[in-house]
């Protein structure tokens, strides 16, 4: 899997109807595939405001422009798991488990990040890792525990549909 921690410095609440107004100008420039999910389930790959939860990672190497240490330990963390299997690599099920207790640690809900998104929508975010926990039971043939996170994935998608346009509803008849 391809992850990527996305950051700013100043506080900001996220403003999902700018965020999907960027993704559909992508989409429209050609620069994004029409089909892909973002566009329909934007807050599935949200996993989680690291910012609160800032002292639950103080043991760990701080990663800036002029300190990179991924950079350099990165190429070995992969090829050791490849190879010598030395070295854990935060991929698959333990990504998921890593993203859990994110969000676990700081629920959507209570998230001021998504502090502007509606809590219908926030399940988006609960239904994205669920999806992601399916794929990594599918991988190691666990199916019953991959049929399950996929059916938990549709449920909460279901509850984290935004509200219809009202210019799209049907309309009565006068």
């Amino acid at each position: 899997p391809v992850y990527a921690l996305v950051a700013r410095q100043e506080e900001a609440t996220l403003d999902l109807d700018l965020f999907e107004r960027r993704v559909q100008d992508l989409i429209q420039r050609g620069a994004l595939p029409g089909e892909i999910w973002l566009r329909h389930i934007p807050l599935a790959a949200y996993a989680g405001n690291l910012g609160p939860l800032r002292r639950h990672f103080d043991a760990y190497a701080l990663n800036t422009d002029d300190r990179t240490p991924l950079e350099y330990l990165a190429p070995v963390t992969e090829r050791d798991s490849e190879g010598a299997k030395r070295t854990p690599v935060l991929a698959w099920w333990d990504l998921a488990r890593f993203c859990q207790r994110l969000l676990e640690a700081l629920p959507p809900r209570d998230d001021p990040y998504l502090a502007r998104v509606d809590a219908a929508r926030r399940n988006q975010v609960l239904a994205g890792l669920a999806y992601y926990e399916s794929e990594s039971y599918r991988r190691v043939g666990r199916h019953a525990e991959a049929r399950a996170a996929l059916a938990r994935y549709q449920r909460l998608l279901e509850s984290a549909a935004p509200p219809p346009d009202p210019s799209e509803l049907p309309q009565a008849p006068q």
